[in-house]
C-alpha cells in the first residue's frame, strides 16, 4: 500500500477510555492523502502528511495536499486536528484560506466553520490546528481536505460523458443517415417534423471533440488528451496515422491505446490544416484542484454551441 493512503485505529480519545470501539482515520480512497495519525492529547489527533511520490524513487520534499476522513467518532465529541510538515502556505492562510469538510458521501463541501490557526515550523515546514465538533450519528464518515476535491473518478466520469455526446465516433454514426443541414437552411416542413434529437446531432456535429489516452501513469491512470475545434466535411477522415506513428516510435510511453499499435482501440485525430493550435493545461501538480475546477469552467465555455465566443474560437 502506498504510503499515502492508509488506516488508522485510534484505541482511545481520552484517557477515559472514551470510544472501545475505536476511531478510524482512513485515506485509502481516491485522491485520499495522510501520511501517519497520532493522538497527542485528550482528544487531539496529529495528521502527518505524505510527501510526493511518497515510498517510491520520485519522492520529494513537497508536501500539501491531505484528504482525509474520520469515522466512529460519539455524536457530540470535539475533536481537535494538528495538520503538521506542510509546505509553506502562510500567504493563503493570512487571507483566510480554511480547509474543507463534507458529512456522508453525498454532502456539498463547506469550509470549516470555526477558526483555522497556523504557524511556521521551520522555512520548509508549516502546520495548521482546528477543531470540529461531530454532531452526526457515530457511524458517519466526515471527510475533511486541503480545499476542495475533484478525483480521477469525477474526472473519468466527466470526460465519459462529454466522449459519448460529442466524440468523433457520435459525429460519424449521425452522418450515415445523410448530412444534416444546418437549421437556418433546413425548410419549415423539415424543422416542424423533426424531433429533439434530429436537433442534437445538428448542434453536435458543430463541435470536433477527439479523447485520446497521451500516456498512462505510474499506476496505470489515464492522461487524457482533448482536442476540441469546429468539425467541417473538409476535415474528416484526415487521421494523422503516420503522425502518430512517428511519435510512438520515438517515445513508446505515448498514445498506449492507439490504433497504430497492435491491438489498440483509440483512432488517432483528425487533422485540420492551417489551425493555430491552442494548448491549454491544468492541475500539473496533483494537490491543485483549484485549477481543476478552472479548466472545468473553460471545457463548459468551449463546449458551449450559441455562444459566439466559443463558435470563433473553436
Amino acid at each position: 500500500m502506498n504510503s499515502c493512503q492508509g488506516r488508522w485505529r485510534i484505541p482511545s480519545l481520552s484517557g477515559s477510555g472514551m470510544d472501545p470501539d475505536m476511531v478510524e482515520v482512513s485515506s485509502d480512497f481516491d485522491s485520499g492523502n495522510c501520511g501517519n495519525v497520532q493522538l497527542i492529547a485528550e482528544n487531539t489527533l496529529e495528521i502527518s502528511i505524505a510527501p510526493d511520490c511518497a515510498g517510491t524513487q520520485f519522492q520529494t520534499h513537497s508536501r500539501t495536499w491531505f484528504y482525509f476522513s474520520v469515522t466512529n467518532v460519539p455524536r457530540e465529541t470535539k475533536l481537535n486536528f494538528v495538520i503538521r510538515n506542510m509546505g509553506q502556505q502562510k500567504p493563503l492562510f493570512n487571507h483566510g484560506m480554511k480547509p474543507v469538510i463534507r458529512i456522508g458521501q453525498t454532502a456539498k463541501w463547506d469550509r470549516i466553520p470555526g477558526a483555522v490557526h497556523f504557524s511556521s515550523i521551520s522555512k520548509q515546514h508549516f502546520q495548521i490546528q482546528f477543531s470540529h465538533k461531530f454532531l452526526c450519528a457515530k457511524q458517519s464518515t466526515s471527510y475533511f481536505a486541503f480545499c476542495y476535491p475533484h478525483t480521477y473518478t469525477e474526472c473519468q466520469a466527466l470526460l465519459n460523458k462529454l466522449e459519448a455526446r460529442y466524440g468523433v465516433e457520435t459525429i460519424l454514426e449521425d452522418d450515415q443517415n445523410g448530412p444534416a443541414e444546418p437549421e437556418s437552411e433546413a425548410p419549415p416542413s423539415a424543422k416542424a417534423n423533426s424531433g429533439t434529437r434530429d436537433t442534437k446531432k445538428r448542434r453536435r456535429r458543430k463541435i470536433y471533440f477527439h479523447r485520446a489516452c497521451l500516456a498512462k501513469s505510474l499506476q496505470n491512470r489515464r492522461v487524457d488528451l482533448l482536442t476540441i475545434t469546429n468539425a467541417k466535411k473538409s476535415d474528416k477522415n484526415k487521421f494523422e496515422s503516420q503522425s502518430i506513428s512517428k511519435v510512438i516510435h520515438s517515445n513508446p510511453s505515448l498514445f498506449p491505446l492507439s490504433t497504430c499499435r497492435e491491438g489498440g482501440t483509440e483512432t488517432s485525430c483528425w487533422k485540420f490544416e492551417g489551425k493555430p493550435i491552442v494548448f491549454v493545461s491544468a492541475r500539473v501538480h496533483p494537490g491543485e484542484t483549484p485549477s481543476s475546477f478552472t479548466f472545468l469552467g473553460f471545457l463548459e465555455f468551449i463546449l458551449d454551441e450559441k455562444d459566439p465566443r466559443a463558435c470563433r474560437l473553436r
